[in-house]
């Protein structure tokens, strides 16, 4: 399912000339450090939000993102 929307992902850019928003919804808990470096790898090309519920994926969303914002709710 990743590979399908970074699929639609680069669909859209292509066809619209515009950089859409990537929506991650917990996705990075499910991934093992290979795939979540892959998912990760698509941050700085756009704007992005991820959500997640443990505090390591934060860590790692911040080593790799030139630009974010963390909110805690």
């Amino acid at each position: 399912m990743l590979w399908l929307k970074i699929c639609e992902l680069a669909y859209l850019q292509q066809t619209t000339h515009s950089q859409p928003v990537l929506l991650l919804d917990d996705i990075l808990s499910e991934l093992d450090l290979a795939h979540r470096h892959d998912v990760l790898s698509l941050l700085n090309q756009g704007q992005a939000i991820i959500t997640t519920t443990e505090n390591k994926m934060v860590d790692e969303i911040k080593a790799v993102a030139t630009d974010y914002e963390v909110i805690n709710l």
